[in-house]
C-alpha cells in the first residue's frame, strides 16, 4: 500500500495533528478545520488503510495498537520527506531542510546566552532552512525530542536521561520576588522560615513540589504553567514566588518587583541544549550545533557576568 497522492499525505498529516493535540476537537484550531472535515479525513484514512486507528468518545481520545504503529511510521515518512528535500537542495550547494527547535519560556532576557544569538549566527550562513520554534514546558520538550518531533531543545534538562545528549550552556539563578502592594515590598527586614509561612505563594505546576519545599511550608495559593503567568501574579502584589533573576531584572529596575530574603533561598538551575541520542543527525542540525559550539567558546573566553555563569 503506497501513500503517494497529496490527498493521502494530507490525511496522514491530519491524523498526526489529531494525535499531537489529543483529539479531534482540540485539533480544530491547530488545523484550522471544522470538526466534520477532520472526521471526514480520518474516516477516509481508516477506509484506505482498512482498520481503526483511534477511539474517541466521552472518556478520552486513544490510539489503537495499530494506530500507534501507523503514527510512528507516519512520523518517519514525513522525516524522510524533509530529509529528501534537504538532500535535493544540498546537491545544488545549499544547506536546506527543516530545523525544529524547542525552548522553555522566559529565556530571551538572558544576555549571557540566548537562542536569538545562535539563530542570528546560523542565519548568516545564507541557508535555505525553514525554522520552527516552539516554547513549551520542560517535560513536554523532552517528550518531543524523544519522539523526534523536535531536533533541538534548550532547557533545564535531566542530563542523566539516557535518551538525550546534552550540551551544558549556562546556569540560571532563581530567587524569590514580590510586587508592589505585597506586605513585603517595603519591608527591609530579613525574612525567616517562620515569616515565609505567613504569605501566599505562587508555584509552578511543573515544579510544584520543588517550589513548595524551597519556600519552607508557606501557603500555596496559586499555581502557574509558565513564568510569564508567574510574573503577572507577582506583579499583582498578592503573592511571593520564584523567578529567574535575569527575567525579573527589568521590573526590579523599575521598582515593580523586589527580591526577598537577600538571596537566602536563591538557587541555580543548569541549562543544556539537548538532542535525541542514537539517531543520525541532519546536516542542518550539525551546522546549528557547530554555531552553538562557536558561541560557547567565545563566551567561555570572555568569562561570566554577574547574572549567569557558563558551565564550559
Amino acid at each position: 500500500m503506497a501513500f503517494t497522492t497529496d490527498i493521502e499525505l494530507r490525511q496522514l498529516r491530519v491524523f498526526l495533528a489529531v494525535v499531537d493535540c489529543g483529539g479531534y476537537t482540540p485539533a480544530q484550531s491547530y488545523l484550522n478545520m471544522a470538526l466534520p472535515t477532520i472526521s471526514a479525513h480520518m474516516s477516509s484514512l481508516e477506509t484506505r488503510i482498512g482498520y481503526t486507528l483511534c477511539h474517541r468518545g466521552r472518556s478520552a481520545f486513544k490510539l489503537t495498537e495499530k494506530g500507534e504503529i501507523i503514527c510512528d511510521e507516519a512520523r518517519k515518512l514525513f522525516l524522510a520527506l524533509e530529509k529528501f528535500g534537504g538532500v535535493a537542495e544540498r546537491i545544488k550547494g545549499n544547506l536546506a531542510g527543516v530545523l525544529r527547535i524547542g525552548m522553555v519560556d522566559s529565556t530571551y532576557t538572558n544576555d549571557f546566552f540566548s537562542l536569538q544569538k545562535i539563530i542570528s549566527i546560523f542565519n548568516k550562513r545564507g541557508h535555505q532552512v525553514d525554522i520552527s520554534l516552539e516554547i513549551s514546558r520542560n517535560m513536554d520538550l523532552e517528550k518531543a525530542l524523544i519522539h523526534t518531533e523536535l531536533d533541538i531543545a534548550v532547557g533545564p534538562f535531566n542530563t542523566s536521561n539516557e535518551s538525550l545528549d546534552c550540551i551544558p550552556l549556562y546556569t540560571e539563578k532563581m530567587d524569590i520576588f514580590c510586587g508592589q502592594g505585597n506586605p513585603n515590598f517595603d519591608n527591609n527586614k530579613m525574612l525567616t522560615d517562620f515569616d515565609l509561612e505567613k504569605f501566599d505563594t505562587s508555584v509552578r505546576d511543573y515544579w510544584n513540589a520543588d517550589d513548595t519545599s524551597r519556600l519552607r511550608g508557606s501557603k500555596c495559593r496559586a499555581t502557574v504553567s509558565s513564568l510569564e503567568a508567574q510574573l503577572i501574579l507577582l506583579l499583582s502584589g498578592g503573592y511571593i514566588g520564584y523567578l529567574p533573576v535575569h527575567f525579573a531584572s527589568r521590573w526590579v529596575e523599575t521598582n515593580m518587583l523586589k527580591p526577598l530574603c537577600q538571596g537566602r533561598y536563591s538557587y541555580d538551575v543548569p541549562f543544556s541544549l539537548a538532542t535525541k541520542r542514537g539517531i543520525d543527525r541532519s546536516e542542518v542540525v550539525d551546522a546549528f550545533l557547530t554555531d552553538v559550539d562557536t558561541l560557547l567558546k567565545v563566551l567561555s573566553g570572555r568569562g561570566a557576568g554577574d547574572l549567569n555563569s557558563p558551565l564550559v
